[in-house]
C-alpha cells in the first residue's frame, strides 16, 4: 500500500519500486472504505476484532510513504497501552516497518518512526485532560486515535484543533483528504456517550456528513465494522469469538461483538436501570411536595443543575428539570437557574395549574464557595446575591461512595413496586448518564471521575445525598 489507490478486496499499487514488496499491505473491504473515503474525520469500528489498530498502523505507514514531510501522530490513552498495542507483538510497528529498516529507509525508536522522505510517525499518550497542553503549537497532518471511547470529549476536541496542514505540500491525489483524522473504538469506556452522539447516531449507512462549524466543520463518517469484517482474525483464531461470548457481563458481549451502542460495558447502574420504569412524562408538581435543586458548578466544564421534587407520601423523588451548559459566568448561571425555578408548573388540591412563585433553595459543590484568588467573590456567593440561595454540599472521606450507594437505593423499587427515583423525560443528560456512568477502576464503589457525564451524576447525587443528611424548609407554593 504505497502511493496507491484502493479498490474493494485489495490495492492497486503505484510504480514506486523502492518500496519493498513486504510493505504492500492488503485491506479487507470495510478497511478499504476508510482509505477510499472522501471524509476527513473518520471513526472506524464498533466491535472487537474488526482490525482497528492494525488499520491505523497500516494507513499511517502508507500515507507517510506517499506524502513527504508528513507528520503523523497516533494516540492511546495511556503509555503502557500505546506500547503494548503498537510496538510489540505480531503486526506491530517494528514488524511492519522492518522491510524499510532493512533497506535503510526507516529509523525506529520506541515512540517514533522516521522515514527517509522526511515523514515521521510519532506515538503519544494523553492520559489526563491537562496533558493536551503539551501539544500547543504542534502540527498534526494526520491524527490517529486508537480506542477513542477511552478519551474525554475535551481531549479529542482539543487535539483536533492541532490538525492543520501548515506549509505541507500535499500531492494532488490526496489534496481533498488532508488534514485527516482517523479514529477507532468500541462501545464502552468513559467516552462512550459522546462518541455515540458525535459519530454513531446520525452516521448510519456510513454516510458522509459535513459538520457545522461549531462541531469542527469536517467531513465526518462512521464506518461500522464487525469481527466478520476482519476474516484474517477468524482464519488465524477461529475460537476467538467464543472466548468473548464467555464473558459474564452480557452487556459487554453485545457491545463488543454486535457493535451495540445502546449498552455500556462496565456501567455502574446498568443492572438497576429500566428506562420504561425510570422515565416518565412531565406533570405539574403538587403543592404538598417539596422542591429543591442541586448543582455541580463549572465554567470550562459544564455547570449541571437538577431540580428534584419529593413525594413524601410514596417516599419517591422525581428529577423534574435540568440545566447542563458550559461557559456560564456566575450571573448568567444564576439568571438561568432562577428562570427555571419560576418555570416549574405546580398544581393545588383543586387541580389548578400555575408557575412556581416560591423561592427555591439548593445545594452546590462546596468548591463554588472557594476563593479563586482573583479578588472577585466566589461563584456561589455571586449567585446567592442574585437570589439563588445555594448552600455548600461538603465533600468528606467516602462521600463519593456514599452518593453512589444512595443512588443505587433510589433506583430500586419502592413499596408500591415503582422506583424510588423517576426522571422527567426532558432531563436528557441525566437519563443518558445514569445507565452509562462507569465505575472507578481503582475504587469500584465510586463513579469514574473521568466519565464524560460525571457532572450530571454529581449534581443529582449532591441533591439526593444532602436531602438525607440535612433538611430543607418545606416548600409551600404561594399565589395559587
Amino acid at each position: 500500500m504505497r502511493g496507491c489507490m484502493a479498490r474493494s478486496g485489495g490495492i492497486v499499487e503505484s510504480e514506486d519500486d523502492s518500496v519493498p514488496e513486504e510493505i504492500r499491505f492488503k485491506l479487507h473491504p470495510k478497511q478499504t472504505i476508510v482509505l477510499q473515503s472522501v471524509a476527513t474525520e473518520i471513526f472506524y469500528g464498533g466491535s472487537l476484532g474488526a482490525g482497528k489498530s492494525w488499520l491505523l498502523r497500516a494507513l499511517s505507514i502508507y500515507y507517510a510513504l506517499a506524502i513527504p514531510q508528513l507528520q503523523v501522530f497516533i494516540f492511546r490513552r495511556t503509555f503502557p497501552e500505546l506500547i503494548s498495542t503498537h510496538m510489540s507483538g505480531q503486526s506491530s510497528y517494528p514488524e511492519l516497518v522492518a522491510p524499510l529498516v532493512n533497506v535503510g529507509r526507516c529509523q525506529l525508536t520506541q515512540t517514533e518512526i522516521r522515514l527517509d522522505n522526511g515523514s515521521k510517525i510519532s506515538l503519544h499518550h494523553c492520559q489526563n485532560e491537562v496533558d493536551v497542553g503539551k501539544y500547543l503549537g504542534v502540527e498534526f497532518h494526520l491524527l490517529l486515535i486508537d480506542e477513542l471511547t477511552s478519551f474525554t470529549r475535551y481531549i479529542y476536541e482539543t487535539l483536533r484543533t492541532r490538525v492543520r496542514l501548515g506549509e505541507l505540500k500535499v500531492p494532488s491525489q490526496f489534496a481533498h483528504k488532508f488534514p485527516l483524522i482517523i479514529c477507532s473504538g468500541c462501545p464502552g469506556g468513559i467516552g462512550h456517550q459522546w462518541v455515540r452522539e458525535e459519530f454513531v447516531d446520525g452516521g448510519q449507512g456510513m454516510r458522509v456528513r459535513r459538520m457545522s462549524k461549531d462541531r469542527g466543520g469536517m467531513l465526518r463518517q462512521f464506518v461500522d465494522a464487525l469481527p466478520e469484517d476482519n476474516p484474517t482474525l477468524l482464519l488465524n483464531d477461529p475460537t476467538y469469538l467464543d472466548r468473548v461470548r464467555g464473558q459474564a457481563d452480557k452487556a459487554m458481549v453485545g457491545g463488543w461483538l454486535r457493535g451495540d451502542w445502546s449498552v455500556v460495558s462496565g456501567a455502574m447502574f446498568a443492572a438497576a436501570w429500566d428506562r420504561q420504569a425510570h422515565v416518565c412524562d412531565s406533570f405539574p408538581i403538587p403543592d404538598s411536595w417539596q422542591i429543591f435543586r442541586a448543582c455541580d458548578d463549572g465554567y470550562s466544564a459544564p455547570s449541571s443543575v437538577h431540580w428534584i421534587a419529593l413525594d413524601r407520601a410514596n417516599d419517591r423523588f422525581y428529577c423534574i428539570a435540568e440545566l447542563y451548559q458550559s461557559g456560564l459566568l456566575p450571573e448568567d448561571l444564576a439568571r438561568l437557574v432562577l428562570a427555571r425555578d419560576r418555570s416549574i408548573l405546580v398544581t393545588d388540591g383543586y387541580g389548578r395549574v400555575s408557575q412556581n412563585t416560591t423561592r427555591l433553595a439548593g445545594v452546590i459543590d462546596s468548591a463554588a464557595f472557594s476563593d479563586t484568588g482573583t479578588g472577585s467573590p466566589a461563584r456561589a456567593n455571586q449567585m446567592n446575591k442574585l437570589g439563588c440561595d445555594w448552600k455548600p454540599c461538603e465533600k468528606y472521606p467516602g462521600s463519593v461512595a456514599h452518593r453512589a450507594q444512595k443512588l443505587h437505593e433510589y433506583l430500586a423499587r419502592g413499596r408500591d413496586g415503582r422506583p424510588r427515583l423517576i426522571f422527567f423525560r426532558s432531563c436528557v443528560k441525566i437519563i443518558q448518564a445514569v445507565p452509562s456512568i462507569l465505575r472507578n477502576p481503582d475504587k469500584p464503589e465510586e463513579f469514574s471521575p473521568h466519565d464524560e457525564l460525571i457532572h450530571a451524576i454529581d449534581s443529582l447525587t449532591y441533591g439526593l445525598n444532602y436531602w438525607r443528611e440535612r433538611s430543607f424548609k418545606t416548600a409551600r407554593l404561594t399565589g395559587i
